[in-house]
């Protein structure tokens, strides 16, 4: 096998593997502009096996006062959010990933437009 930088001229083939095997559980990756770096691996007759790589995510991470009250919590929430929706539009990140263990407050971010990903949310330290 045989790994190098994904080429322009690979994103075709890319298109009709994604389109045949996972068109159905995500859209096809911005592999040009939303990556740090994107590879493809080739089997020895040169056919592409696979291809993928990093992408950066924005995740927010609050850390708030429970003793305050639910609506001067929820302000601050919105506030947060707000500048954080600024700062990463002009990142040009597209998302922005919270991680909570806290079912009232997925229940606030989810009356905001927070959705659950698709698949589990698994983590590799480095």
């Amino acid at each position: 096998m045989n790994i190098r930088a994904l080429k322009e001229s690979d994103l075709p083939l890319l298109r009709a593997i994604h389109a045949h095997h996972y068109s159905s559980e995500f859209e096809f990756p911005d592999f040009v502009s939303k990556f740090l770096c994107c590879f493809v691996v080739e089997d020895s007759d040169g056919t592409i096996v696979s291809a993928g790589g990093i992408r950066p995510i924005l995740e927010s991470v609050l850390i708030t006062d429970l003793s305050k009250s639910v609506r001067i919590r929820r302000s601050a929430l919105m506030n947060i959010l707000s500048a954080s929706n600024y700062f990463a539009k002009q990142g040009n990140f597209d998302q922005i990933h919270v991680f909570i263990q806290d079912q009232g407050w997925e229940n606030h971010l989810r009356k905001i437009g927070f959705v659950p990903t698709k698949g589990n949310s698994l983590v590799l330290t480095i």
